[in-house]
């Protein structure tokens, strides 16, 4: 069987997707909605943060099987982490509950952060 032949037919179950937010001063949370029947396979998210107080704190960024925190990360957030961004790209997908949305979430301690959230993946 040909490629294009194997890849047109995977098309019919597979589908691609990617969510982004962003946030000024408040949480950044890109969101994939439920599908009846389905479930969303997490590949990779990148977040970043920008702290316009100029002051040290923490970025809190969280990964959701809908709401059960599944994945909990914290990085620095200050002048020297400024600008700085978390991707990852999964080696094993995450396979979300069936039926579930899946979301990442980013939050800071300052009220003055700037925040943004992707996340991407497939769903089968």
């Amino acid at each position: 069987m040909g490629l294009e032949k194997l890849q047109g037919q995977l098309s019919a179950f597979i589908s691609t997707w990617t969510e982004d937010a962003t946030a000024s001063g408040a949480v950044a949370t890109a969101t994939h909605a439920a599908e009846s029947n389905k479930s969303h396979y997490i590949t990779g998210f990148s977040v970043s943060s920008y702290d316009g107080s100029a002051g040290a704190g923490t970025s809190t960024i969280e990964i959701k099987d809908d709401t059960d925190v599944i994945l909990t990360i914290y990085k620095d957030n200050g002048v020297a982490a400024d600008g700085g961004e978390v991707t990852h790209s999964f080696s094993s997908p995450i396979q979300i509950t069936e039926g579930n949305a899946c979301s990442i979430s980013i939050n800071n301690s300052s009220t003055y952060d700037s925040n943004a959230a992707n996340l991407w993946g497939f769903t089968s």
